[in-house]
């Protein structure tokens, strides 16, 4: 094998070593997409719609982080199905205002009518976890 050959193969080798590193790099140091208003609110419609109709099932997959774990075990119980249709079944749910957070995440304001005439005002923070692109709610509390 002559040196010129060699070297054209050495050379070739490491522009392929290169290029992986480079992608590599480029998929690691992503950051994750910023939450818009527009996905929180396809979120929350099938949240608040969950509630309405009492989907544990889909209510879970909504929900994540800290917030899943804390809601875990009532939503392995059947019978909260029942709590949440008569709670919210006739309820309106009100988008009062959209905070975008340093994290990338998004903190909405709602109202939630219950039979025209109470009202609960509701905090929740949406964000994108882990390495899926799939949007959460991660937070919620109850504020005056």
């Amino acid at each position: 094998m002559s040196r010129a050959h060699s070297r054209g193969r050495v050379r070739e080798r490491a522009r392929t070593v290169l290029v992986v590193f480079v992608l590599a790099i480029g998929s690691c140091a992503a950051p994750a997409q910023p939450v818009s208003v527009e996905e929180a609110d396809v979120v929350l419609n099938s949240y608040f719609s969950a509630l309405r109709v009492g989907n544990l099932s889909h209510m879970g997959n909504l929900l994540g982080g800290e917030l899943r774990s804390k809601r875990a075990r009532l939503l392995r119980n059947p019978e909260y199905r029942f709590t949440l249709v008569q709670t919210y079944g006739n309820a309106d749910f009100v988008v009062t205002d959209y905070e975008m957070l340093e994290s990338g995440g998004i903190a909405v304001n709602v109202d939630i009518w219950l039979d025209n005439t109470e009202k609960i005002r509701q905090r929740l923070t949406l964000e994108r976890l882990g390495e899926s692109s799939q949007m959460r709610i991660v937070d919620s509390e109850v504020v005056p």
